[in-house]
C-alpha cells in the first residue's frame, strides 16, 4: 500500500471510468470529484490531478455553498 495524494481533505469514494483509464476521488468536504488518469502499467498519473466536478448548488442531494 501506498500513498498516492495528501491533498484531500476528506476523501469519500472512489469511481472509474468505464474503460478504467481515469480514477475519480470525491472530496467530501472541499464539495468536489477529482480526476486522475491512469498510467498504463495502472500507476497513477498525478500530474493529470483536476477537478471534474464541483458539488455546489440548489438542486436537489448537492450541497449548498
Amino acid at each position: 500500500m501506498s500513498l498516492l495524494s495528501d491533498s484531500f481533505l476528506t476523501p469519500n469514494g472512489l469511481a472509474f471510468s468505464p474503460d478504467e483509464t481515469v480514477l475519480y476521488i470525491d472530496d467530501t468536504r472541499r464539495r468536489h470529484i477529482r480526476a486522475f488518469d491512469l498510467l498504463p502499467n495502472g500507476q497513477l498519473a498525478k500530474q493529470t490531478d483536476r477537478v471534474f466536478a464541483e458539488l455546489i448548488g440548489p438542486e436537489p442531494a448537492c450541497p449548498t455553498a
